[in-house]
């Protein structure tokens, strides 16, 4: 079931949205505002996430299991990353 709800905006932030809409970023006024509700929705998570990473990677550390830092390790990080932040947008690896 959908619910209908009415909100009130500038100006200035319809013209953004409609700018949006009209450089075919978004079908309409309902979809930019879904998938703006919906990423709000996933931020909330990412504290969260964050932080039982670092309660892993501190207990991993505890353990003795820890790596060197290198540069290829950095690598390996900044690409776990930004496929990790693909796939929280909805993109196809």
């Amino acid at each position: 079931r959908m619910k209908t709800i009415t909100i009130q905006i500038s100006d200035e932030t319809a013209r953004h949205i409609e700018s949006l809409i009209a450089a075919g970023e978004y079908l309409n006024v309902n979809e930019y505002l879904a998938l703006l509700i919906e990423r709000d929705l996933r931020l909330e998570e990412l504290p969260r996430w964050m932080e039982a990473e670092l309660l892993k990677g501190i207990e991993s550390l505890e353990r003795g299991e820890g790596i060197p830092w290198t540069a290829e390790t950095a690598e390996k990080l900044k690409q776990d990353f930004l496929e990790r932040h693909r796939r929280s947008r909805g993109e196809v690896a």
